[in-house]
């Protein structure tokens, strides 16, 4: 737990605080699946504070099963060097789901509360220092200390699409506050909703802004179906929503994000800015490096079953960097990409069809269980968080790194082990009557 409160606080740069090859973030974890493991096997399995639940308990099986699909893949390619671990690891991280689901369901109500104020809290400073680094002061993170030279990466820099996705989650918990009603401080939420969305704004990140948009709508529509809401106050919500809406619309043209948007999906009055031709050239690059690698990859039926495995760079076997980035030489500086920025069809080079069917069958499983707690979420803030944060992840995993790197792995499959733990639980509330 406390390695997902750091990398959700810190994203990127948090995922940096120690030294190569070994990280902070690795050695909480390690404690943590070390805790995890020696108390399944001790006598604190007898002392549960949570009472045993008694319907079938959804676990993990997903997420085990690419984690142990690249664990054996990685076992038997034969390559064991550094770029080999460094491409496996971020699908063992698949594995803390099992971490997640285990925790969540043995601690105490008082526990779960605890946790949840936590997570709320690493939100709220996350997004205190990317409104600091992002609108009051850009660029004040390259006079920081620096953490990785090579990456350029300083104490608070930013990583665009994670952490605007990350900011629109907060954004939606405020929202989900102010709407549901019965809080004290409205004034306070207010201020931060508005604040969440002046940060958001200032990003060029399309896909942290429409994952950001898809945790809000997904907190508007669970405060919509929720069970404890009478039809009057439904209409109420939905009245005092369409001016915000409208005002959204008639603010996102004029924005940097919003101009990048309209460019990547062809609008006609983007056309001439240069910023809408800049994303229209980087979304036109990456479709083609997209479909060059897919084709590669399917070429052949061993990549198509079973994938490269670990270690080879496939950007460069497949030549893909050079549509992805341009020429990549020495003298520019770059550094040739490891990834095709798109989790799907990484894992797809890396794994073949065994690990992409995992992959894609846990996230479809994020949005089903979205989909199916949409009428007591509105009623469960932990609930929310676990469910939605994952769900606003997918659309930057899509598009970017996030998956392929801790700072966005490690949350993302800690979220879905603990989303599945307490959907068991709320099943048990749902069918438990009061006494």
């Amino acid at each position: 737990m406390s390695a997902v409160i750091l990398l959700v606080v810190g994203t990127r740069w948090a995922s940096y605080l120690g030294r190569s090859p070994v990280f902070l973030t690795d050695i909480l974890l390690a404690f943590g699946i070390a805790h995890y493991v020696i108390g399944r096997m001790t006598v604190m399995e007898r002392f549960l504070v949570r009472p045993a639940i008694q319907i079938p308990l959804p676990r993990p099986w997903l997420p085990s099963l690419l984690a142990g699909w690249a664990a054996a893949r990685f076992s038997v390619g034969g390559n064991l060097g550094i770029d080999a671990i460094r491409d496996v690891v971020p699908y063992i991280y698949a594995a803390v789901a099992i971490v997640g689901w285990s925790a969540i369901q043995r601690v105490s109500d008082l526990a779960l509360n605890r946790t949840r104020g936590l997570l709320v809290a690493a939100l709220v400073a996350h997004a205190v220092w990317f409104f600091l680094v992002g609108v009051i002061a850009p660029g004040i993170d390259e006079k920081l200390p620096t953490l990785a030279a090579d990456q350029g990466v300083h104490l608070l820099t930013p990583r665009n699409d994670i952490d605007t996705a990350l900011i629109g989650l907060l954004a939606a918990i405020l929202l989900l506050r102010l709407l549901r009603g019965g809080v004290r401080h409205r004034g306070l939420l207010l201020i931060g909703l508005v604040s969440s969305w002046a940060a958001i704004f200032s990003t060029g990140s399309r896909a942290g802004l429409i994952g950001a948009l898809l945790a809000n709508a997904t907190a508007i529509m669970c405060v919509l179906t929720s069970r404890k809401l009478t039809p009057s106050r439904q209409q109420i919500i939905v009245a005092s929503l369409l001016p915000v809406f409208a005002l959204l619309v008639a603010i996102l043209p004029a924005t940097t994000i919003g101009a990048r948007l309209a460019g990547s999906l062809g609008g006609t009055e983007a056309e001439t800015s240069a910023v809408a031709d800049g994303a229209a050239g980087t979304q036109r690059a990456r479709s083609q490096a997209w479909q060059n690698l897919y084709d590669w990859t399917v070429a052949d039926y061993g990549r198509l079953a079973i994938g490269v495995g670990f270690g080879p760079n496939f950007m460069d076997e497949s030549g893909t960097a050079p549509l992805l980035v341009g020429p990549v030489t020495a003298q520019d500086g770059n550094i040739a990409p490891r990834s095709p920025h798109n989790y799907w069809l990484g894992t797809f080079a890396r794994l073949g069809a065994i690990g992409l069917a995992a992959a894609l069958l846990a996230g479809l499983g994020v949005v089903r269980r979205a989909w199916r707690a949409r009428s007591y979420l509105a009623d469960d803030e932990m609930m929310f968080v676990v469910t939605v944060l994952p769900l606003a992840l997918l659309v930057p995993a899509t598009l970017g790194v996030v998956l392929e790197s801790p700072f966005g792995s490690v949350p993302f499959w800690w979220c879905i082990g603990a989303s599945l733990a307490m959907t068991a639980t709320q099943k048990t509330t749902a069918s438990t009557p009061e006494r």
